[in-house]
């Protein structure tokens, strides 16, 4: 029996079974607390019929999201626009293609990964990221330029995309369930904080962009 327990082990399931029974009932938990509804960006108070995946479910991120009521669905059908464009890009197609993330019947069609879709999408994810696992911290940060930017478009030259992120000491967003649940489809989530600059570095497979939130 020892031997068979240790193969078992040897194989991941055990653990995996382990940690599937705690994240269920912290799922269970998180989902069916009360929200208050109140869209987070516009801050509309009806429209909601979804949960809101703060990856794209695309990336494989099934866990990874803000509770329905969190999210209106005007904005979400606004950035599933610019989310589009960045998922269908060359770069990140081949991306989901190596990690079998994008099946082979599906036809689609790749196009150029655009700095401003590319931006919005960083944004995003911050804004959200933050909001679900820093919550005390997202309280106390200035978000308005951001949020003129995804849904009014006023851009800021801030919001360039970091071409070398470095030197920079990176700490992970999401909570260890989360951060465990988004790695084994190798997504990563990360900010740093470098005399009250505040960035933002998302990573899926070798693919990894940094941008400044504040």
């Amino acid at each position: 029996m020892r031997h068979q327990v240790l193969n078992w082990e040897r194989s991941g399931l055990p653990i995996h079974s382990f940690f599937e029974t705690i994240f269920l009932k912290l799922d269970y938990v998180s989902f069916y607390m009360p929200v208050a509804k109140r869209c987070i960006f516009c801050s509309s108070q009806d429209n909601f019929e979804s949960v809101e995946h703060i990856v794209p479910r695309s990336l494989g991120n099934l866990h990874y999201v803000l509770a329905k009521g969190t999210v209106c669905a005007n904005c979400n059908n606004r950035f599933a626009h610019f989310e589009n464009r960045v998922l269908s890009s060359h770069l990140f197609l081949q991306e989901r293609k190596k990690h079998h993330l994008l099946r082979a019947r599906n036809q689609v069609q790749s196009g150029e990964l655009k700095a401003i879709d590319m931006q919005k999408f960083l944004l995003k994810m911050a804004y959200e990221s933050f909001y679900k696992s820093k919550r005390k911290v997202w309280n106390h940060m200035e978000f308005t330029e951001i949020l003129e930017f995804l849904l009014e478009g006023k851009n800021n030259p801030r919001f360039a995309v970091q071409p070398d992120s470095r030197n920079l000491t990176f700490k992970a967003i999401p909570g260890w369930v989360d951060r465990f649940r988004l790695s084994r489809n190798h997504l990563k989530l990360e900010y740093a904080n470098v005399d009250e600059r505040w960035y933002f570095r998302f990573q899926f497979g070798t693919l990894r962009s940094c941008i400044r939130i504040q």
